[in-house]
């Protein structure tokens, strides 16, 4: 009993989520690719698209699936364009082994999608807030991002955009 007490004792002290106030900030980095799974809805009124949605696999530090919506506007991508981000949520699940460690969870707080002269390959970026978790990841908080392509090419064929990039979150 007294060495999983001082195993868990040194586990909280170099750097698990739930760490005290002043303790150092942990880079975890991702690798993500996946697909669109919602263009979202158009307001028309307001330009804006809201629940633009995609869905990803996550592999290095924190492997598992990755959610995320974004509401951008203009509303709507094209030759040029920059969609700029204005919220959205995101969620990743982490799992290793096949067994369920984890998700964080949070806001997507800004951003852009920066279209190139074609409409169809845009450099993506997205500033993450860290809310919170579930089990190992309970009570983090910090930041991320979200840097990658956005390649609406797919579309052409019938198949969902894709997206890839890398997921940086620190806590």
């Amino acid at each position: 009993m007294m060495k999983r007490f001082i195993l868990a004792l040194a586990l909280t002290v170099i750097g698990m989520p739930g760490m005290a106030l002043g303790q150092s900030v942990t880079p975890h980095v991702d690798t993500i690719q996946g697909i669109e799974i919602s263009p979202g809805i158009v307001d028309t009124v307001h330009d804006i698209r809201y629940g633009a949605a995609f869905a990803a696999r996550a592999t290095g530090a924190l492997p598992g699936a990755v959610v995320v919506a974004v509401n951008y506007t203009p509303a709507s991508p094209g030759p040029d364009i920059t969609n700029v981000i204005i919220g959205g949520h995101w969620a990743l699940t982490v799992t290793r082994n096949g067994r369920f460690i984890g998700t964080i969870y949070g806001k997507a707080t800004d951003g852009a999608a920066v279209w190139d002269d074609t409409g169809t390959v845009a450099a993506i970026n997205v500033m993450l807030a860290i809310e919170g978790g579930t089990r190992r990841f309970a009570g983090v908080t910090g930041t991320g991002a979200f840097v990658g392509t956005l390649d609406h090419g797919p579309l052409a064929v019938g198949h969902p955009p894709t997206i890839d990039g890398t997921l940086d979150l620190s806590f």
